[in-house]
């Protein structure tokens, strides 16, 4: 109990009138009894909280009626894990009874270790202390555990067992094997926490070798994000000693002549072999030409149907100063105490094949030529030679193959065709192997034949040619003799017929109109150009030439061309009239003269000179002077 005390005093000032006067002082105070109240605690109304380990809970606990403020704390688990500072309180005093109610809100996340577990509210002061609490039941995500397993290769049966650990609980499993390195080889139809393996042959029995993978779901997110959680464990079946799938492309390996080479074999062996040994038929090796080694490496094989990668071995030969004898067969043997197992490599070789000897050029014809040589070694493979061939003086290669048999130390011989006559050709050889090919051999150079029925060809073609030209020029003579006697022909007949036509026409004149046309002659001037131009001097005045020829007069220039150019029907026509007008008989030209006379300007001239009487006169007196 606490005893209060409080005094109060007043001093009064005191004069001399109080002196020798007697004072009573008196001390009054009042208690006030305060006692200390624990706290009352309000419990849970649920005994159990449910929760997930990837999820925070909030919860809060109550406390009333102690005097003084009440302390809240949180415990966790057995351990009484203190997780008060993940929570805040709230205290509230009653004024007239100086109690306190304090309330406490916890938010904090556990995880599965903590299912089944209690957590404590406890308020707490001087007076003493009272707590309440709860359950936790924690829902988590399967964790999944699958055991190591060996076994040998003679067990038959054999059995992966698997945990699952959740909340709630869930007791399914689907399995899958995988290699070492993740590769998926198969999945299993059997969903039980139990994996019974497969029966297979026991030389199968290897490959069930591999991460054995049990997968788990029920409905909670794991804390890594993920439902469905999975666990694994590594099972390991013994076997012998196994060439590996990826030895299939080696079987046959390959040297080159006079060099060193290597024999490389991949293995796949749980337990590891004890002893290597290599072969020649049942020879052992043993001498220094060989060398054997062998290390760790990842190999190939297939698991299952599917190729996978494992840790394995790559056992190594190797020979020195390869010769033709050594490109053989070669046997591994792998022992595993008194058993082993084998394996088979052939090597050949890599070189190129030897260039061929002696290549030389036999005989040739217009078009062909016709070659020998000696094939050298092949190499150790199939080998195919070639001819390249070009013209003279040209710096293309043709090539041609030939197929023939690869024996050695026995002549080839082969004819090329297709050549050129009287061509001068280059030819050489070498030969090829699937690995590379040889050096060529030395240039032959050789001249095809001239072609015989080429050159009798040509002959006749000169022949043929020389008469045909001999023939033009001939036929060439003749046609300008023909045309030269017909225009000297037609020059005659005109110049005839225009002589009787003169000749019938001057008979036909009488004595004075002759004599006045002369007379005429003398009295007019002559006609400028311009008359015989708009007379059409190229008709007129040949018309006229004869007349003045008749008369013993001077003649006018006249050419074969105008008497050409005269209308055949109608010149006929012209002297017809003029003989018609003057009633005289009519003194007609021959036929073929008509013919060759022109047909348009003729008649239209002696019709304008029937007209103009006047003006034909003064052009018989120009014409005759």
């Amino acid at each position: 109990m606490q005893i209060l005390t409080n005094f109060k005093k007043t001093i009064l000032d005191i004069t001399a009138s109080y002196r020798k006067i007697q004072t009573l002082c008196k001390s009054v105070y009042c208690l006030y009894p305060l006692f200390s109240v624990i706290p009352i605690i309000i419990p849970f109304i649920h005994d159990t909280l449910s929760t997930e380990e990837t999820k925070s809970f909030d919860v809060s606990c109550r406390s009333t009626g102690s005097r003084p403020a009440a302390s809240m704390y949180w415990l966790l688990g057995q351990q009484g894990t203190n997780v008060t500072p993940n929570s805040t309180s709230q205290s509230n005093e009653e004024l007239s009874t100086d109690k306190y109610t304090v309330t406490s809100n916890l938010k904090y996340r556990v995880d599965r270790i903590h299912n089944g577990q209690k957590l404590i509210c406890r308020a707490s002061n001087v007076a003493g202390n009272m707590e309440t609490s709860l359950t936790l039941n924690v829902k988590y995500a399967p964790g999944v555990t699958v055991e190591n397993k060996t076994f040998s290769q003679i067990q038959l049966s054999r059995q992966i067992q698997s945990t699952l650990d959740s909340n709630p609980p869930f007791n399914n499993c689907k399995w899958q094997q995988k290699s070492k390195y993740g590769e998926h080889i198969r999945n299993f139809s059997d969903n039980n926490q139990i994996l019974t393996l497969p029966t297979v042959s026991e030389v199968q029995r290897y490959q069930d070798t591999g991460e054995y993978v049990c997968s788990a779901y029920n409905g909670i997110l794991g804390i890594n994000g993920q439902l469905k959680q999975t666990g694994s464990g590594y099972v390991i079946c013994y076997a012998p000693s196994v060439i590996t799938a990826d030895n299939r492309d080696s079987y046959t390996q390959y040297g080159k002549f006079g060099k060193s080479t290597e024999l490389k074999v991949n293995v796949y062996s749980i337990p590891k072999y004890s002893k290597i040994s290599w072969y020649i038929g049942n020879t052992h090796l043993v001498t220094n030409k060989y060398a054997t080694k062998e290390e760790s490496i990842l190999v190939k094989d297939v698991f299952h149907g599917v190729e996978v990668q494992l840790d394995g071995y790559r056992v190594t030969l190797t020979i020195e100063d390869l010769q033709e004898a050594d490109f053989t067969n070669y046997t591994l043997r792998l022992y595993s105490g008194s058993q082993y197992v084998q394996h088979e490599v052939t090597l050949e070789s890599a070189s190129a094949p030897e260039t061929p000897s002696n290549f030389t050029i036999t005989s040739s014809s217009e078009s062909s030529i016709t070659v020998q040589w000696i094939p050298g070694y092949n190499g150790g493979q199939i080998q195919t030679f070639y001819v390249q061939y070009r013209t003279s003086g040209t710096n293309t290669w043709l090539h041609q193959e030939i197929k023939t048999s690869n024996q050695f130390d026995s002549h080839k011989v082969y004819t090329l065709t297709g050549f050129q006559d009287e061509t001068s050709y280059e030819l050489r050889m070498y030969a090829k192997n699937k690995f590379n090919q040889s050096q060529h051999t030395d240039i032959e150079t050789i001249r095809t034949l001239k072609s015989e029925a080429q050159t009798s060809s040509n002959a006749i073609i000169g022949a043929v040619a020389g008469v045909l030209v001999v023939l033009l020029i001939v036929c060439a003579i003749i046609i300008s003799i023909l045309i030269f006697k017909k225009r000297k022909g037609k020059k005659k007949t005109k110049k005839n017929a225009g002589f009787y036509e003169n000749s019938g026409f001057q008979k036909a004149q009488i004595g004075d109109e002759y004599e006045e046309v002369v007379s005429k002659s003398d009295t007019q001037q002559k006609q400028t150009s311009n008359t015989y131009e708009a007379l059409r001097t190229k008709t007129a005045v040949d018309v006229y030439d004869d007349l003045e020829n008749c008369k013993g007069l001077p003649s006018s220039k006249s050419t074969g061309e105008t008497y050409e150019s005269l209308g055949t029907k109608d010149g006929v026509k012209v002297f017809d009239d003029l003989d018609n007008q003057k009633g005289l008989p009519s003194s007609k030209p021959s036929v073929d003269h008509y013919e060759a006379l022109s047909a348009q300007d003729k008649p239209n001239f002696y019709e304008e000179l029937e007209h103009r009487k006047g003006k034909t006169e003064k052009v018989y007196v120009n014409e005759a002077f």
